[in-house]
């Protein structure tokens, strides 16, 4: 699990897999901490294009699955 931190505390954890063929980042058991501010989707597009992905694909598990 990746921690996602703002400052020096931790928002949320996702487990992160690039699809390179389908140029897509597969999020996988996302899970927010506590009082965890709700840009975290648009920190996980920064990290797709960064990648080089076209797209972010959330799968249905973890408690921060509807959110994003």
């Amino acid at each position: 699990m990746l921690p996602l931190l703002l400052g020096d505390s931790l928002v949320a954890r996702v487990d992160l897999k690039a699809d390179r063929a389908a140029k897509r980042l597969l999020v996988q058991a996302p899970t927010r901490s506590p009082g965890a501010p709700s840009h975290v989707a648009s920190d996980l597009a920064i990290m797709a294009d960064w990648l080089g992905l076209e797209g972010i694909e959330v799968r249905p598990s973890g408690d921060l699955s509807s959110a994003l």
